[in-house]
């Protein structure tokens, strides 16, 4: 999630424990450090965003 946020324009701001604070424009996210996370969670740091769930698995499909 942290790669693919950085690959829209995000940028890692800090790390306190297992939590990424990344950033762009006004836009302030803090993301798990996890190797999967559960579809609630991914939902609602889209939402955080701006960026949809269709957009998200396009971009997913397409790698």
């Amino acid at each position: 999630m942290i790669k693919y946020l950085a690959a829209h324009g995000f940028v890692h701001v800090h790390t306190r424990g297992s939590h990424h604070v990344l950033r762009r424009g006004t836009r302030t996210v803090v993301v798990p450090e996890r190797a999967q996370v559960g579809r609630g969670l991914l939902l609602e740091i889209l939402a955080q965003v701006g960026l949809s769930r269709d957009e998200f698995l396009g971009d997913y499909n397409k790698r």
